[in-house]
């Protein structure tokens, strides 16, 4: 009686313990899946977020793009006004030249207007070429400019500004006729929208020199930074 006793106890003794690590076992496996479900909700959280974050940076930059685009529309439908209000303003004028005047200064005439349109249309190209070296040196990384996004939005629309202006001069349509009673006021129309593309194109330069000079305050405080912490750790 007393060995089927002691079995008993043993047989009990024994089934507890491995009641006990069954038991565990289930509450490691149930904390195990808690934690992976956790660790997948924060992941998907977080996934979601980053998309959201790039939708919402997306929609900026399409709305920076149209108010830029607006902004260039905008820029270059005033350069054309200005040039119609010159050419008003010289209609009004009704400007004559004598018929001497001319055939004294004639061949001069005919050489001048086509240089002088030819000139502003140069300045042009040279300006866009230099913007062009500005924006590559930017996109190259190796300059950031705090408020280059504003700076260069505003070389942009003086650059559609320009380009307007001086696409509205057209030597063709003068032809030096000394005979012409209206050569006087073309001339005058001719010199007052010159006027307007010269303005114009100033404008557009000094938007690229206010642009040149944040890129270069940039790299000087970058140089001055890198100087010092070399002296610094020297």
């Amino acid at each position: 009686m007393k060995s089927k006793l002691v079995l008993a106890f043993v047989a009990l003794a024994i089934a507890f313990p491995f009641g006990a690590t069954a038991n565990a076992e289930t509450t490691d496996t149930k904390g195990t899946d808690a934690q992976q479900s956790a660790q997948k909700a924060v992941g998907d959280a977080t996934k979601t977020l980053q998309q959201t974050t790039t939708k919402l940076q997306q929609q900026q930059e399409q709305a920076q793009q149209q108010q830029e685009q607006q902004q260039e529309a905008q820029a270059r439908d005033e350069a054309k006004a200005k040039v119609e209000a010159a050419r008003a303003a010289a209609q009004s004028r009704k400007i004559a030249l004598k018929q001497d005047i001319c055939q004294a200064h004639k061949a001069q005439l005919i050489e001048q207007i086509p240089a002088l349109s030819k000139s502003v249309t140069t300045i042009k190209q040279t300006l866009d070429s230099k913007y062009s070296q500005i924006t590559a040196i930017y996109n190259s990384g190796k300059l950031t400019v705090s408020n280059y996004t504003t700076l260069n939005a505003q070389v942009l629309v003086a650059q559609q500004a320009a380009a307007a202006a001086v696409a509205a001069i057209d030597p063709g349509t003068i032809t030096i006729d000394c005979n012409n009673n209206n050569l006087g006021m073309q001339l005058d129309s001719f010199r007052s929208t010159l006027d307007v593309a010269r303005t114009a194109l100033d404008n557009y330069r000094t938007t690229l020199v206010d642009l040149v000079s944040a890129m270069n305050a940039s790299a000087n405080a970058a140089s001055n930074s890198s100087s010092t912490t070399t002296g610094g750790t020297n």
